[in-house]
C-alpha cells in the first residue's frame, strides 16, 4: 500500500501527518549527532560544551515536534480522517521495517 497524496487527505489528517514526518525528521537529526559523538568519543574522550548544547538544542526542538504532533492528532475529530492517519502511520512502519 502507499501513502496517499496530501490532496487526498482530510485537512486534519493533513496537519497530522506533516508533523509526524517532522517529528520524525527531528528524531533523526537528534540520534544522528549523538550516534556520531558516541563514535568520535568511544575512545575516551568526552563532548565538549558547544557539542552537549547542540544536543540539547536538537532534543528541546524534537521535544516541541512531538508536541505539535499530539495537538495535531487530538486536533482530529472525524472517524474517516483518524482512519487516514492510522493507514499512513502503518504504511511509514512498514517502510522503516524494511530499513
Amino acid at each position: 500500500m502507499t501513502a496517499p497524496v496530501a490532496e487526498d487527505l482530510n485537512p486534519a489528517t493533513a496537519a497530522a501527518w506533516q508533523a509526524y514526518r517532522s517529528m520524525c525528521s527531528s528524531k533523526d537529526d537528534y540520534f544522528s549527532l549523538l550516534q556520531a559523538l558516541d563514535e568520535k568519543y568511544k575512545s575516551g574522550g568526552e563532548p565538549g560544551i558547544a557539542e552537549n548544547l547542540r544536543l540539547e538544542k536538537l532534543l528541546s526542538e524534537h521535544d516541541r515536534k512531538v508536541k505539535q504532533f499530539n495537538q495535531a492528532v487530538a486536533a482530529i475529530t472525524d472517524p474517516g480522517a483518524k482512519q487516514q492517519l492510522v493507514e499512513l502511520l502503518k504504511v511509514a512502519a512498514d517502510n522503516k521495517d524494511r530499513h
